[in-house]
């Protein structure tokens, strides 16, 4: 009964956990090894094509700005994604924590992934706004020429 409210500090159950590689959690954690490199690859296109369209102001500076902000914003999730949630669920730092006495650095270490879900706020909001103005695209680039 007292070990139900001792939580994870200090209780020998995980105190003794024993880490395997050969679990489901720890294959889904190398998932992301197959699309961050193709995700990189398309960043690096979509950016190479923004660079020539600011040298050439031939191509649409703000469309293609918006893209490059959404793939980065994207690749940034994956990462956070990659090492806040995939991570932990391994069982790595299981042993870790039950030994560790309650700090504010493994708080402050799970905030980030909270922060990483502003960027799908963000690139929702870039959108709406490019659907509520979109007439407005043509004023902005004759004003940038």
């Amino acid at each position: 009964m007292e070990s139900a409210t001792v939580g994870i500090h200090g209780n020998a159950t995980f105190i003794n956990f024993e880490f395997s590689f050969f679990t489901l959690p720890m294959y889904l954690f190398f998932v992301p090894i197959i699309y961050i490199p193709i995700t990189v690859i398309i960043i690096l296109r979509v950016l190479v094509k923004l660079y020539f369209a600011i040298q050439d102001r031939s191509g649409n500076v703000q469309l293609f700005t918006v893209i490059s902000m959404s793939n980065f914003m994207q690749l940034i999730i994956f990462i956070s994604d990659l090492f806040f949630i995939r991570l932990p669920t391994t069982g790595i730092f299981t042993n870790y924590c039950a030994r560790m006495k309650p700090n504010r650095y493994l708080t402050a270490f799970f905030i980030f992934k909270y922060h990483a879900m502003i960027f799908p706020v963000a690139v929702s909001t870039m959108r709406l706004i490019l659907l509520i103005y979109p007439m407005r695209h043509k004023s902005v680039i004759h004003k940038n020429q």
